[in-house]
């Protein structure tokens, strides 16, 4: 299923909420100040095995989400995410890196992409940064690109 932030929103507007128990895999498009949606919508995606992430952050959305609660997806069922959107190395660029990193049980592969307007320097430590990020699942694998 492909969705964007306002279809979040719709669809987390209907009470009760649906369940998307036979999802198992998701792109998403959304804003950085989204994230908060994203986590309500993982609770009801009990199965999702796959996915994909786009996020934006117009100069107005750089405020971080806070990580509170762990979806029943990344528990049980999430097994590969990709953030789709080159990271630069803001916090609010790393926090959802960390999120499915130190939260997924089974996830086996997280895909990243750096900013190709980075120079040398900054792109290897935010690669360095990355790739020693602690994972909660013993067969992770961070792939940065």
């Amino acid at each position: 299923m492909k969705i964007i932030h306002s279809t979040f929103r719709f669809i987390l507007k209907i009470k009760p909420l649906p369940q998307f128990c036979n999802l198992s895999c998701l792109e998403a498009k959304l804003y950085f100040w989204d994230m908060d949606i994203l986590l309500q919508f993982l609770e009801i995606c009990p199965n999702l095995t796959s996915l994909i992430l786009d996020l934006s952050h117009p100069s107005m959305s750089l405020r971080q989400t806070r990580f509170t609660h762990v979806a029943e997806c990344l528990l049980s069922s999430l097994e590969f995410v990709e953030i789709a959107s080159p990271l630069g190395g803001l916090p609010v660029e790393i926090e959802p890196v960390r999120y499915f990193a130190e939260n997924s049980v089974v996830l086996k592969k997280l895909s990243l992409r750096l900013k190709p307007s980075m120079d040398e320097e900054d792109s290897v430590a935010l690669r360095d940064l990355l790739l020693a990020l602690p994972t909660l699942s013993s067969a992770c694998e961070i792939v940065v690109c």
